[in-house]
C-alpha cells in the first residue's frame, strides 16, 4: 500500500493519474468521503492521497497503517505559486469551478494578495509538513516535486524508474491527459 503526502495544490491529483496509468498500481485520489475504498482494506499496490491536515485528522490507527505504507511525499519548489493557487482555489474557488484549472485553455491570471496574505499562507503549510515529517520521520519515503512531474525546464529529464521500484512495481512509462499540455513521464 502506498499514500501520496502532500498539500493541497501541490499536483496531488496529476500523480495519481500517472500511477493509475501502471497495471499494478490502483490510487483512489483523496480521502475526502466515504466513497473510495477504506485505508484498512487496502492491499500491495493500492494507494490514497493524505494532505498534511487530513493525516493529523485520522484515527490513531489509521495513522498507524500510513506509517507502514510506503510514503511518496508531494512537494511543490515553487512556494509562491503554491500559496497563490491555494489563495485563488480558496477565495476564488466558485467562480473557478471546480478543478476547472485543469481544462483551461488560457493562461490563469492569479489576483494580487498582500505579501501578508502570502507569507502567511507559506509559514501554514511549511507548518503542515514540518509536523507531518516529523511524526513519520522513521517512515519509508520518496520525496519527489510538482515541478518533476510537470517537467521543468530546469530538470532535464526524469525517469519513473525511482518511483515505481520504490512501489515494487515494474518499470514503464506513465501517462496521462489530466492537464494540458498531456503529460508523459518515461
Amino acid at each position: 500500500m502506498f499514500v501520496i503526502l502532500t498539500t493541497q495544490r501541490s499536483g496531488s491529483h496529476l500523480l495519481s493519474s500517472l500511477l493509475n496509468s501502471h497495471p499494478d498500481l490502483t490510487c483512489y485520489g483523496e480521502i475526502v468521503n466515504n466513497e473510495i475504498k477504506p485505508i484498512e482494506e487496502m492491499e500491495e499496490g493500492e494507494g490514497v492521497i493524505y494532505h498534511y491536515n487530513q493525516f493529523f485528522n485520522l484515527s490513531k490507527a489509521r495513522k498507524e497503517i500510513v506509517r507502514s505504507s510506503k510514503i511518496l511525499h508531494l512537494i511543490r519548489n515553487d512556494m509562491d505559486k503554491l500559496v497563490r493557487s491555494r489563495l485563488v482555489s480558496g477565495k476564488y474557488k466558485d467562480k473557478l469551478g471546480a478543478k476547472s484549472h485543469y481544462r483551461r485553455k488560457e493562461t490563469i491570471h492569479y489576483p494580487e494578495f498582500t505579501d501578508e496574505e502570502v507569507e502567511r499562507a507559506k509559514r501554514c503549510i511549511l507548518k503542515e509538513r514540518k509536523n507531518a515529517l516529523l511524526e513519520l520521520w522513521d517512515t519509508e519515503m520518496f520525496t519527489l516535486s510538482y515541478e518533476m512531474l510537470t517537467g521543468d525546464k530546469s530538470i532535464k529529464k526524469l525517469t519513473n524508474k525511482p518511483i515505481l521500484r520504490f512501489l515494487g512495481v515494474a518499470p514503464m512509462t506513465l501517462e496521462t491527459t489530466l492537464t494540458k499540455p498531456n503529460y508523459k513521464l518515461t
